[in-house]
């Protein structure tokens, strides 16, 4: 289905989402303690895990390693999910 060419192309791709990702990710750190929480919020906590397991799976090569990051990255969201982001007040 996939040549390696191919393949070579979309996992760089993917790699190059991690970044808006990210970005998306951090913006939302101050402005939820604009809204009205502090620093150390379990909101803003699992923001920057995530920032910090998809800059680990952007940057190494080994692929053990990202496909790790890669499944950290999502229990992590699932996590945020149920538990922290509906949360009423939580944005």
């Amino acid at each position: 289905m996939f040549d390696a060419r191919r393949r070579r192309n979309f996992e760089r791709s993917g790699q190059l989402a991690l970044i808006p990702l990210s970005l998306y990710l951090l913006v939302w750190i101050p402005l939820n303690v604009r809204i009205g929480g502090p620093w150390w919020d379990s909101a803003n906590i699992v923001d920057i895990s995530l920032v910090v397991v998809a800059a680990v799976d952007f940057v190494w090569r080994k692929r053990s390693i990202r496909e790790m990051a890669t499944v950290a990255y999502l229990a992590l969201v699932i996590i945020g999910m149920l538990f922290v982001w509906s949360r009423p007040g939580v944005s």
